[in-house]
Order: C-alpha cells, then sequence, then structure tokens
C-alpha cells in the first residue's frame, strides 16, 4: 500500500522490487504475492487521491474527482472507508471469477 499512496512511485515498480524475491518461492507463492502487491498498491494510490487530491496510481484518478471533494467536505476517514469498501468487493467478485 505504501507504494501506491506515494504519488511517483506506484504499482509497476513495487511489482519490479518484488519480482526477484519471487524466484525464490514456490510458483503459487509467487502469484499471491505478487496478486496482493497489485491490489495493495492500487487501494494505496486511492489514499493519496482521496487525502492529498493526488493520484498515487493512475487507476486513482477518477478517485479524486469524488473522493477529494467529500474528504475536503465532511471527513476524510469516511471518504476512504467507501474506498476500502469498494476496493475490498471489487477485489473479491475480481478475484472469484
Amino acid at each position: 500500500m505504501l507504494m501506491g499512496a506515494l504519488p511517483g512511485l506506484g504499482l509497476m515498480i513495487a511489482i519490479t522490487l518484488l519480482l526477484p524475491l519471487s524466484y525464490s518461492l514456490s510458483v503459487m507463492d509467487s502469484i499471491l504475492l505478487l496478486l496482493a502487491c497489485y491490489q495493495g498498491a492500487e487501494y494505496g494510490g486511492s489514499i493519496s487521491a482521496i487525502t492529498l487530491g493526488i493520484p498515487g496510481t493512475a487507476m486513482a484518478s477518477a478517485t479524486v474527482v469524488d473522493g477529494y471533494p467529500l474528504a475536503k467536505n465532511k471527513s476524510p476517514g469516511k471518504a476512504l472507508a467507501y474506498s476500502i469498501t469498494a476496493s475490498t468487493i471489487g477485489a473479491i467478485f475480481g478475484d472469484w471469477y
């Protein structure tokens, strides 16, 4: 999540840094590691998009449109809760099918 939350760093850098580590793991473990890194970085991009108005990843650019005004007007915690809920539901259905 940290790599996705920091603008400029992102998903590709996180995957690139973890790729050599995946060579020493089993096939299933390395796939799960890279999948968890992908999903964590995607959610992490929405943290900076909501709190700072700067998307951490390219996919979080739509989150700036809705999440940043909600964080400015009401509460950033509520916007982050909506974001983690949507990310969790999307990950469950995305992994399921």
